[in-house]
């Protein structure tokens, strides 16, 4: 297969995984900005430990942190 034949890809990827996969610079200045708006209280600085849960690909962003 052509990698780089998309008529191709679209036939198969009934997902439209190949936008998504396009769209992640945008998502991630997206969740840049998002977090650059939280304000957290002060008395967060003293947490020690974080737990941060979820399926599927949920972890990504926690195994990126």
């Amino acid at each position: 297969m052509n990698l780089n034949d998309r008529q191709a890809i679209q036939k198969i990827d009934k997902a439209n995984a190949l936008s998504c996969i396009e769209q992640l610079p945008q998502q991630c200045e997206q969740a840049w900005l998002e977090a650059n708006k939280v304000e957290l209280p002060d008395t967060y600085k003293k947490v020690d430990h974080v737990i941060v849960c979820g399926m599927g690909g949920s972890w990504l962003g926690t195994h990126i942190m």
